[in-house]
């Protein structure tokens, strides 16, 4: 880890032992095969969570790409119903198998950038809406996606997904500079 520390073996590790109120948590390049549950935040200190930054970075710290987080079938990040605070998540390829990238369900502002999604549209993802690579969901504050890209590959006999689902924002909703390939739709704005 160099001169980041501390350091720990997986992100849903860092995640946990998240220090309230601001925490950024730097991933250096690699592949993590996990699914990062925000909702766990601050758990093992005893706290309550407050707004996470989780960003890929380089050996010297600078952030850059190259942190891959491999969901298997589950998102690469998700959140629930409990996290209510603000998230960025930066620079990461996310990759899942069965299930959406990235799925945040109630969180205040998020902000994803610089990543990509790659994923099978092979089955319902845990929201029943298919497997897209970006769903942001039932969002209270407002949504930032740039310079993001969606490539949800299909199977013989699945179904497509869409790039970027978001849905029923309270806030103001952003796409910038993002694209969509091998998707049912590119952007699903059902809210």
């Amino acid at each position: 880890c160099g001169s980041l520390v501390p350091c720990y073996d997986n992100i849903q590790q860092a995640v946990r032992l998240a220090i309230p109120p601001n925490t950024d948590i730097m991933v250096l390049p690699g592949t993590y095969n996990e699914s990062v549950d925000l909702d766990e935040a601050a758990a093992d200190t005893g706290g309550t969570h407050g707004d996470i930054a989780i960003i890929s970075v380089n050996e010297a710290g600078s952030e850059a790409a190259g942190a891959i987080v491999d969901g298997g079938n589950n998102p690469a990040f998700i959140t629930g119903d409990t996290f209510q605070d603000n998230l960025r998540i930066d620079g990461f390829t996310v990759m899942s198998d069965q299930s959406d990238g990235v799925l945040i369900v109630a969180a205040e502002d998020v902000t994803i950038g610089d990543m990509t999604a790659n994923g099978v549209s092979n089955g319902p993802s845990p929201d029943d809406t298919g497997d897209d690579g970006f769903d942001l969901t039932s969002l209270a504050g407002n949504v930032l996606v740039e310079n993001a890209l969606a490539n949800q590959s299909r199977p013989p006999g699945g179904d497509y997904a869409d790039g970027f689902e978001l849905k029923a924002p309270a806030g103001d909703v952003t796409v910038r500079g993002s694209h969509a390939n091998n998707n049912k739709g590119s952007l699903d704005n059902d809210g």
